[in-house]
């Protein structure tokens, strides 16, 4: 009889979610880059020179004609002579007297920079328009600067020995101290600020989205190798925890049942990453299901004869297996020690289990490599929401489903221990911590 093995999206297991629901994970780094960008924005505002333009306006005239021919030629005449004023209201020749009468402390060539003369096209308008850190000074300048061309214009124009200047010059609109700063104000950095650090957050996101290779679901794990996810072990906080232990048990048997498994090596992939609560928890819920199961741990750093701790845990296995019974034995995680590989020819497989955001994809791929080179079979993956610390204390959680985080205590009373089998030979210590037979 074939036996099909139920996957954990069959069980309802999540994965990671994949398309715009993974971009959506990395909000907050979208609103961080926005955050920043607002507030530089709101300091290089606050923090800027303000500055302020003040424009006066001159319209040159013929002062007297004789004939409509005259006053067709002089409105030429001022046309023309407009455009030569604008790029001399620029010039030292106009501004170095302005400097003078209102002991700026500036140079000619340095308050050219701030003054932009214009004509507009077709007409004998001039436009002098004048930018200073002070509103009242960009006005004075302007008008100083107007009242200097329309002085030099009239100097400078024909001159009829009965009638005078041919040219007049009159200030249309005088320049006025503005009343507010010119260029992009508070709020408009800001929303410059927030739309750049908005396009900076996106792509951050994607790119961390692209280049961050933890594993955070069943998902991740399945892009990673072929090896089967057994289950997904959620937080003990988490409602769905004593379901999820659930799950994982009814994989985990359909396995060992089909398999005919009876030692399993349960080890972690994460660096300090604890196995005993999830080995302990998986062999008191396989009871519970009608499996007898047992739980050991191989931790073999205490042991001064390293061969007595393996042969301990072999002998210990084999004494189980010959009463019908499952053994898991859990070690330390493969990041901090070998003693997974050391104990490898002593179990039937290993199950792999995989902390949520704390292991990396090249991580996995190196563990279960290094274990299938030390001749153990890989039984599956089960990931970890959770992921509690080696204890110092070597504490294990005693029974309850989905309590399976070190530290975590339950107000059902333990059950009682078997009755212990007879003594079998061994050289080494103990790695017996809890067991359970059903």
């Amino acid at each position: 009889m074939t036996h099909q093995l139920p996957t954990p999206h069959d069980l309802g297991i999540p994965g990671r979610p994949h398309g715009a629901r993974s971009y959506l994970r990395q909000w907050w780094i979208v609103l961080l880059a926005v955050l920043a960008g607002v507030g530089i924005a709101a300091y290089l505002a606050l923090s800027a020179t303000p500055s302020y333009s003040a424009r006066a306006t001159l319209s040159m005239s013929v002062a007297y004609a004789k004939s409509a021919t005259d006053i067709n030629q002089g409105a030429t005449y001022a046309r023309d002579a407009m455009l030569s004023y604008a790029e001399l209201a620029e010039s030292s020749t106009i501004l170095a007297p302005v400097v003078r009468e209102l002991g700026l402390e500036t140079s000619p060539a340095a308050l050219a920079g701030r003054v932009s003369a214009t004509t507009p096209p077709g007409t004998s308008v001039l436009h002098i328009s004048v930018s200073d850190a002070s509103a009242d000074e960009a006005a004075d300048i302007a008008n100083a600067i107007a009242a200097e061309v329309s002085e030099y214009a009239v100097k400078n124009s024909p001159v009829d020995a009965d009638l005078g200047p041919l040219i007049t010059v009159s200030t249309i609109q005088p320049a006025v101290a503005p009343a507010s700063s010119t260029g992009p104000g508070l709020r408009t950095f800001v929303a410059a600020g927030a739309i750049l650090g908005l396009l900076a957050g996106v792509v951050l996101a994607a790119v961390r989205q692209r280049y961050d290779n933890r594993l955070r679901g069943a998902d991740d794990v399945r892009a990673v190798t072929d090896a089967p996810v057994m289950g997904m072990l959620e937080r003990p906080a988490s409602s769905r925890a004593a379901e999820s232990v659930q799950r994982t048990t009814a994989v985990l048997r359909h396995t060992i049942e089909s398999q005919e498994i009876h030692r399993i090596l349960v080890v972690a992939v994460a660096h300090n990453a604890s196995t005993s609560a999830v080995a302990t928890t998986l062999a008191e819920t396989l009871s519970d299901a009608g499996v007898a199961a047992q739980s050991f741990d191989g931790d073999l750093s205490e042991s001064d004869d390293l061969g007595d701790s393996i042969a301990g845990v072999t002998i210990r296995t084999e004494g189980l297996v010959t009463r019908g019974a499952v053994a898991l034995v859990s070690t330390r995680s493969l990041g901090d020690s070998a003693d997974a590989l050391l104990l490898a020819p002593s179990v039937d497989a290993a199950l792999v289990i995989v902390d949520a955001r704390r292991v990396r994809a090249h991580q996995l791929t190196t563990a279960l490599r290094q274990l299938e080179s030390a001749g153990v079979r890989i039984l599956g993956v089960v990931v970890r929401r959770d992921h509690p610390r080696r204890s110092s204390t070597s504490a294990r959680v005693p029974s309850a489903l989905g309590q399976w985080a070190n530290g975590l205590r339950t107000t059902t009373p333990a059950t009682p221990a078997a009755p212990a089998a007879p003594a079998e030979p061994t050289a080494g210590p103990s790695p017996v911590v809890s067991q359970r037979n059903s």
